[in-house]
């Protein structure tokens, strides 16, 4: 190895772990966060989007549907209309993170590059 391809922090790992723990766990919650699987694995996140997709597409055409159809009370129409806004804000929002997968992939690869050039010596606070 090169000198400069040879991380300065050596204990870049579990820095990037900690860093990353809470996002990790969210991001792998809705299949977003980016992994390197083989095989069938490979097409689990897609299928678990594709699945989330529907479930929130459903929910909102749903809602709509009984709004307009069947729904006469005003008041009603209004609480369900709220319900049917967040839900479809909701699937905007899992699309939006969705389309950004890739540029999310490359930011969490550039944020492993520079942990493992983060050296303590830059830290020192003056007195």
């Amino acid at each position: 190895m090169h000198h400069a391809d040879q991380p300065r922090n050596r204990h870049y790992e579990d820095d990037i772990v900690y860093v990353t723990k809470h996002s990790r766990w969210i991001l792998n919650s809705i299949r977003i966060w980016p992994a390197v699987l083989e095989g069938v694995g490979k097409f689990s996140a897609r299928i678990a989007i594709g699945l989330s997709n529907l479930v929130l597409f459903f929910t909102v055409l749903q809602c709509v549907l009984h709004i307009l159809l069947e729904q006469k009370d005003p008041l009603l129409r209004l609480r369900l209309l709220g319900f049917a806004c967040y839900s479809l804000v909701s699937l905007m929002k899992y699309w939006a993170l969705t389309v950004r997968k890739p540029k999310i992939k490359r930011c969490i690869e550039q944020m492993h590059a520079d942990w493992k050039q983060v050296s303590r010596e830059g830290l020192q606070v003056e007195k």
